[in-house]
């Protein structure tokens, strides 16, 4: 992993991916009200983000099992599902800056998940 000193301290490279924003605020919070079950959370230290066009998004951290589960089925969805503008999914989230271009990891794209509920009930029995 990617290591890298900042004022001191020892920040180590969790994830990263192309957002396709201009994130510039950040808050401790969630989208949603507590479940009143009292059943634990499936995300849990949740960031609300929010960006200078007006999006809003969520990072949090999921259990291993879950993520795994989640990033076979992003990655079999990027093979199925045609992107806006035929761009592969993994060249758009791609983390890019002035000295690196390394591919997204760490992170489920929520963006793409949610468009498994948009497919046939044929297409998902198929992924």
């Amino acid at each position: 992993w990617y290591q890298r000193r900042v004022r001191g301290r020892l920040l180590k490279l969790a994830g990263q991916f192309h957002l396709g924003e201009n994130a510039n605020v950040f808050r401790e919070g969630s989208l949603v009200l507590k479940n009143p079950s009292g059943a634990p959370p499936l995300v849990h230290k949740t960031i609300l983000y929010g960006s200078s066009t007006g999006a809003i998004g969520l990072i949090g951290c999921i259990e291993k099992p879950l993520f795994d589960l989640l990033l076979t089925l992003q990655e079999a969805l990027a093979r199925t599902v045609t992107s806006i503008g035929c761009i592969p999914h993994n060249v758009w989230r791609a983390f890019h800056n002035d000295r690196q271009k390394e591919p997204a990891n760490g992170f489920i794209d929520g963006d793409l998940i949610e468009r498994f509920l948009d497919l046939p009930r044929s297409e998902m029995n198929k992924i």
